[in-house]
């Protein structure tokens, strides 16, 4: 009988080793992918402004997401958001040019997906009534 537990602890210790399998167990560090929004605080209305995302991995500015989409939708509205795909300019930048037709305060979101990661900051926008 004690051989038999002997046994059966054996294994289970055997079992709760520091070894893992099927893991990454390198030393590689996953990067994280971050998004600056360069997005003004106050625009006028029915005024075309840029709006500009710079993307990067780690150190390395993201020349190629797989997606980058600007979202502006209206502060406290049930409303769906409006998404638009943005254009990719150099070094990991990302830009749109937008006008609001409405006055109020928006949120811009912009949703980029690159390196397996989705990351959505956003900023306020106050829009302000024509001159």
């Amino acid at each position: 009988m004690k051989k038999i537990l002997f046994v059966l602890a054996l294994a289970f210790m055997a079992g709760c080793s520091s070894e893992t399998s099927g893991e990454n167990t390198s030393n590689d560090e996953i990067e994280e992918l971050k998004v600056e929004l360069d997005v003004p605080s106050t625009v006028q209305q029915n005024e075309d402004v840029l709006y500009e995302a710079t993307v990067t991995y780690g150190d390395e500015k993201v020349k190629k997401a797989d997606t980058v989409d600007f979202e502006f939708k209206e502060v406290n509205s049930d409303k769906e958001g409006e998404m638009i795909k943005a254009e990719k300019e150099e070094n990991g930048v990302y830009t749109i040019k937008h006008r609001f037709e409405k006055e109020g305060t928006y949120v811009v979101q912009v949703h980029v997906l690159a390196h397996s990661q989705h990351v959505m900051p956003e900023k306020e926008v106050k829009v302000i009534g024509e001159k």
